[in-house]
């Protein structure tokens, strides 16, 4: 989310993402993970230690479903926690530009349709709450983020 945000091509090029993952950001988020929770602390630790993110939260909220509505216009991204397990989604602009999610099981996925996007996000969130045995009207964490 971070590389995403600071517009790291390898964060957005499918072709280049499984490298990079398996190179670098692997590496990076197990170290990060340590930093607390939720990208929130995560980014507030990586700012006390001089490493800056370059990225501002744009607000923070629960919901069962991602709507359009609720992604704002520009580059944007979102941690997404869903009962011990976490998602990354994005976009290049708003919701008429490249989506993307990153599901740490599937690995890069882009899209150019927002509503496969949606629906996709959907899906993956609903499994998760099969997998934990919750309502499927349990509401999700979600993180948004945009660039300074």
């Amino acid at each position: 989310m971070i590389a995403f945000l600071n517009g790291v091509k390898e964060a957005s090029d499918a072709t280049r993402y499984e490298k990079y993952y398996t190179d670098f950001l692997r590496y990076q988020a197990t170290m990060i993970k340590d930093f607390g929770e939720h990208i929130d602390s995560h980014a507030a630790k990586l700012d006390s230690l001089g490493v800056k993110t370059n990225i501002t939260q744009y607000k923070k909220f629960e919901t069962a479903k991602l709507l359009a509505s609720d992604i704002p216009n520009g580059r944007w991204a979102a941690y997404i926690s869903v009962w011990h397990h976490d998602i990354a989604i994005g976009g290049t602009w708003g919701t008429g530009g490249k989506l993307y999610i990153v599901e740490p099981n599937t690995g890069l996925l882009g899209y150019d349709n927002l509503a496969n996007f949606l629906s996709d996000l959907d899906e993956y969130i609903s499994k998760r709450r099969t997998k934990k045995g919750l309502a499927q009207t349990t509401q999700a964490g979600f993180w948004l983020y945009r660039p300074w």
